[in-house]
């Protein structure tokens, strides 16, 4: 009795190491992943209360660029669009990177019934709120693959008035690439301080004490992807920050602009330090 006694309790003990040794392996990437799966649901389903549940609470903007539509959406004109709507999306190719408080998604949407080469690109900026992962702000459009390498380059020449910013030590260009009635910022700054922002005025203020704090000796943007469509656009890039007495530092950097009479306008900017 004394052996079998012991031969539980062994077999026990391996059961609960085993379970804990599943949740320690949960990373920060599979609990974002898992929130992409309940969006799944929530979209199969019309559900838009389930939907709002895993939006964040203040600031979140939407982008979509799809069907010759181009939106920018406040999180309660998002959920009265989809409101009573299914549609069951599928998330492809997914990439999730973390970075602190901030995680950043890319994947191909495709909706139920419409073959691969009718996708979408689907990009996300996540911020933990309360201990939980929450979109705060997404971006769905369609390639324009006919794109020029001009257009490309008006587009990121836009999104790089941020770092640029900072090493003129003026807002000056950045008032006029950011969108007027939409905007939000969700950015870990090299120091792990969260830089959030959810207006052009508030991101202006913010640069504007910053900017007298710090020294950058260099700061640029490197693309390495780009998505164009024709009203909407994303890019996928390393912020390069060379702050003096700091170093340098690197930042995945994740921006969404639309265009608004003929100018591209930034919409949102997220991300945070490289691992």
């Amino acid at each position: 009795m004394a052996v079998r006694s012991w031969v539980a309790l062994t077999l026990l003990g391996l059961i609960a190491l085993s379970s804990t040794a599943a949740v320690a392996q949960e990373t920060e990437e599979d609990r974002v992943k898992a929130v992409l799966t309940s969006l799944t649901d929530a979209l199969g389903r019309g559900d838009s209360a389930a939907i709002g549940e895993l939006v964040a609470g203040s600031g979140f903007v939407a982008v979509v660029g799809v069907m010759d539509q181009t939106m920018v959406l406040s999180k309660d004109e998002m959920l009265a669009l989809m409101a009573n709507s299914g549609i069951p999306v599928e998330f492809q190719d997914v990439k999730v990177s973390t970075h602190w408080m901030v995680a950043l998604v890319s994947a191909k949407a495709v909706p139920a019934g419409v073959p691969a080469e009718g996708s979408f690109v689907m990009d996300a900026i996540l911020i933990r709120e309360a201990g939980k992962w929450k979109f705060a702000s997404v971006c769905l459009c369609a390639e324009d693959t006919d794109a020029t390498q001009e257009e490309i380059k008006a587009f990121v020449d836009r999104v790089a008035t941020l770092p640029d910013s900072l090493k003129q030590g003026s807002v000056a260009e950045l008032d006029k690439a950011v969108h007027d009635q939409r905007f939000l910022l969700a950015l870990v700054d090299p120091s792990l301080e969260v830089r959030w922002a959810t207006s052009k005025a508030a991101v202006t203020q913010m640069l504007q004490s910053v900017i007298p704090m710090v020294t950058v000796s260099e700061s640029r943007l490197d693309v390495s992807r780009t998505v164009l469509g024709s009203s909407v656009a994303v890019v996928d890039g390393t912020w390069l920050l060379d702050i003096s007495n700091f170093g340098e530092t690197r930042t995945t950097l994740h921006a969404y602009a639309a265009k608004v009479n003929g100018e591209w306008k930034i919409v949102a900017i997220g991300g945070g330090p490289e691992k």
